[in-house]
């Protein structure tokens, strides 16, 4: 059995995991100033007995196990690696987080059965993975590419990139430049079925937007497959097509578009997986 540990802004998961099935599974508030020792914590909830290897996903670029930078958390450098190993002497891996979603996707969710994939989740942020031959294609930052020179000004500092442009930030922004009191990917969807044609020309045009970036990286890497997963792909049921249908038209290479499957435990499958990937090394 495996430990998948999911280290997001506001919350962590953790679930206990045999073959994609989640024995347990329980989540906290993370504790962004002490997250090491939250992390130890919750480990130390299951019996570490039973525990073969530990996976951990979290948003940020990783490196040899140290988390170089994690803004939407606050750690810089943070070698949570050796941390952990100190305490438990369990094999251990920490990966960026929508690299374990990806992962996850493809051995048990959406693009089982695939060969070549991207995953782009869509939240607050724009996060993804590459996955070529079955091998995972590590500092694959795709909510950085622009695709807009004169957008809107992202949190990395450039200007329009794709997470600048077409995340669940951005819709908020647009939803307030058209009047509406919330911005959230469920309100939008509510009111557009409700028939507020404003909301349904924001989902329009975020589908569009989302459709840009995708299109760029399917005439990049011609994949079999993109996964679309995340918050704001959950909250707004007509984006997948949306973006099917913009693919459809601009891409040079046939590519299926699919939904992700796993929800919000695709962070702590893929990362146990790859967790349990590494005691076969």
């Amino acid at each position: 059995m495996q430990l998948g540990i999911d280290i997001g802004a506001t919350k962590t998961r953790i679930g206990e995991i045999d073959e994609a099935r989640i024995i347990k599974a329980y989540q906290e508030k993370t504790e962004k100033e002490k997250i090491a020792s939250q992390i130890i914590s919750l480990i130390n909830r299951s019996d570490i007995s039973k525990i073969k290897a530990i996976g951990i996903a979290i948003a940020g670029q990783i490196k040899d196990g140290i988390i170089l930078s994690s803004p939407n958390i606050g750690i810089k450098n943070l070698n949570l690696y050796k941390i952990l190993k100190e305490h438990f002497n369990i094999p251990c891996i920490i990966e960026n987080d929508c690299n374990c979603q990806t992962m996850g996707e493809y051995i048990y969710g959406a693009g089982k059965g695939i060969k070549t994939l991207i995953g782009i989740f869509i939240g607050t942020g724009i996060g993804g993975g590459i996955i070529i031959d079955g091998r995972l294609i590590k500092g694959s930052e795709i909510g950085h590419i622009v695709i807009d020179i004169n957008g809107a000004k992202c949190g990395c500092g450039r200007k329009g990139c794709f997470e600048a442009i077409a995340s669940g930030i951005a819709l908020e922004r647009y939803a307030k430049e058209a009047g509406f009191k919330e911005g959230s990917a469920s309100f939008i969807e509510k009111e557009a079925r409700a028939g507020n044609k404003k909301a349904g020309d924001l989902i329009e045009n975020l589908g569009n937007f989302i459709g840009i970036g995708t299109t760029n990286l399917i005439n990049i890497l011609n994949p079999d497959a993109v996964i679309l997963g995340g918050g704001v792909i959950e909250g707004c049921s007509g984006l997948v097509e949306i973006v099917r249908q913009f693919v459809k038209k601009g891409a040079l290479f046939p590519c299926i578009i699919k939904k992700a499957s796993l929800g919000s435990n695709s962070g702590i499958i893929g990362s146990a997986f790859l967790a349990k990937k590494c005691l076969q090394i």
